[in-house]
C-alpha cells in the first residue's frame, strides 16, 4: 500500500457512469449527458421482424 496517496473516487465513479452513458444504443433520452452520442441502431432487426434496438454497445466478442 502507498501511504500517502489520495484517490478520487467519487471522480472516478463519475467517469465511469459517463463512460457507461456514452455505449448507450437506441432512442436516447433528450436528457442525455453525452450530447455527441444520438439515437442509433433504430432500424437493427427490422427486416426479420424484430426489435433489437436499445442496450449497449461493448467490444462484440461472445
Amino acid at each position: 500500500m502507498v501511504v500517502g496517496t489520495n484517490y478520487n473516487y467519487k471522480d472516478a465513479l463519475k467517469k465511469s457512469l459517463l463512460f457507461l452513458e456514452a455505449q448507450r444504443s437506441g432512442k436516447l433520452p433528450a436528457s442525455r449527458r453525452i450530447p455527441w452520442r444520438d439515437d442509433s441502431a433504430l432500424d437493427d432487426g427490422k427486416l426479420a421482424g424484430l426489435d433489437l434496438t436499445g442496450g449497449y454497445y461493448d467490444a462484440g466478442t461472445m
